[in-house]
């Protein structure tokens, strides 16, 4: 492995699977997502769409940016054992420089407009008009767990 990876190999790694869980009162999320999208970039193993500054997350009294969203199909985390077709990540950065990813799971069933829209938008790459909070769940119950970047160089210490 290169040595620049040896986090790889950490003890708080994603992605895991959510299998033994403690009941807790968990701090509500609270999104602020105003702007919209500043631009799709096609990578080589996913998509990713970056926003504009100005929309964020606060957990916990802290306040992290929305920097982008991405997707994984299938889905990297597990829930119980269970793998959903696609989990997307919006990935968040406070000022001190500590990340927090929300993950959204997504089951197969009737077509999903808005991911419809991003796929329409993804080709045209004219009028971005996406806005994060359209990909969220009208549910905001979660799971919350110490992990890492799921791709090189692994960083751990990710909400």
């Amino acid at each position: 492995m290169n040595p620049q990876y040896q986090a790889c190999a950490g003890y708080n790694q994603s992605p895991i699977n959510i299998e033994r869980v403690i009941s807790a009162e968990l701090a509500a999320l609270h999104f602020n997502y105003k702007t919209s999208a500043s631009d799709i970039v096609q990578l080589p193993h996913t998509v990713q769409i970056n926003f504009h500054q100005g929309s964020y997350l606060s957990l916990e009294g802290e306040r992290f940016q929305l920097l982008q969203m991405h997707l994984h199909s299938p889905s990297e985390n597990m829930i119980k054992g269970k793998s959903f077709p696609m989990e997307l990540h919006l990935v968040h950065a406070s000022e001190k420089g500590e990340l927090a990813v929300v993950a959204v799971m997504y089951e197969a069933g009737k077509k999903n407009l808005t991911l419809e829209r991003l796929w329409q938008q993804r080709q045209s790459k004219k009028g971005l008009s996406l806005r994060a909070n359209e990909f969220l769940s009208a549910t905001h119950g979660y799971y919350r767990f110490n992990g890492s970047l799921t791709t090189p160089p692994c960083t751990e210490g990710v909400r």
